[in-house]
């Protein structure tokens, strides 16, 4: 005979499931549905590979591979090289002021990623504000637009708030007892902040590389008006693969490899943090 402790497990757990169902049907419909589809598409050729084959054999493509993954690792890393110290500094402001220096770099994500894009646009073409003052000193004009130069700067614009959110609230753990310790010890502030200060926020220097990097692989609209044609990255490849080749197989297996490797990003963050995890608790 069943006990009244268990009964109570199991529709405890058959209560659990019932609240997962709406969003497991979302996941499903709007996650998992599309991705199938879109891999069913990368196999839909002449032959099952073909796309792949096309893909791995076309010099363009990895050309292409070659910018977007060049220029998610720039970006990410001009992003926590410019992050890490504002985020520092902070710390050293009266409370409101500090709290307005972080909503004026969250600023951007109020605004349309096209609005600051095509701002840049303004700010950097042949007629803009920056030549513009240039011409005044009787400098310029200058090419400023249409170069990697242009993207670059632009999508360090729009995403420097996904690397500053995560590291500020890293330095905002930080317990200052611990910097206090260091400094009646007789350490200087250079040696506090490689000892102390940068591996406390590590995680969070990570997990923000990770949001901008993850962002960047899949950035269309900042490099397709900012950039040229020698400015391509893979976001623009796919797009002109369905839209004007016509090579939906091609198409799908670029956005196949770009979803995977998003992913293993994803799982190599993860693992590291259970590592880190792993060993605060031993």
């Amino acid at each position: 005979m069943t006990s009244p402790a268990s009964l109570r497990t199991t529709r405890r757990k058959g209560a659990d499931l019932l609240l997962l169902a709406p969003a497991s049907l979302v996941l499903a419909v709007f996650f998992c549905l599309p991705l199938g589809v879109l891999f069913a598409i990368s196999f839909s050729g002449k032959t099952a590979f073909i796309g792949y084959e096309k893909l791995f054999a076309s010099a363009a493509a990895w050309k292409v591979v070659t910018n977007t993954v060049g220029t998610a690792a720039i970006v990410t890393a001009i992003c926590a090289a410019i992050a890490v110290p504002f985020c520092l500094a902070l710390q050293s402001l009266p409370k409101p002021l500090a709290r307005l220096a972080l909503m004026a770099t969250t600023l951007p994500l109020w605004i349309s990623l096209l609005v600051r894009s095509y701002a840049w646009l303004y700010l950097l073409s042949q007629e803009g504000v920056v030549n513009a003052l240039a011409s005044l000193i009787g400098l310029g004009p200058w090419q400023l637009l249409f170069n990697w130069g242009a993207v670059w700067l632009g999508m360090i614009h729009i995403l420097l708030p996904y690397m500053v959110l995560p590291v500020n609230n890293a330095v905002n753990a930080l317990d200052p007892n611990v910097v206090r310790a260091a400094k009646s010890l007789g350490a200087s502030n250079m040696r506090i902040l490689w000892t102390i200060k940068l591996p406390l926020i590590a995680r969070g220097i990570a997990t923000g590389a990770l949001l901008v990097f993850v962002l960047a692989l899949g950035f269309y609209v900042t490099p397709q008006m900012l950039g040229s044609a020698s400015n391509m990255m893979l976001a623009t490849f796919i797009d002109v693969l369905v839209n004007r080749t016509l090579d939906w197989p091609r198409a799908a297996a670029a956005a196949v490899l770009l979803t995977l490797a998003v992913l293993v990003c994803f799982a190599i963050l993860s693992f590291v943090s259970d590592r880190k995890a792993g060993g605060l608790v031993r």
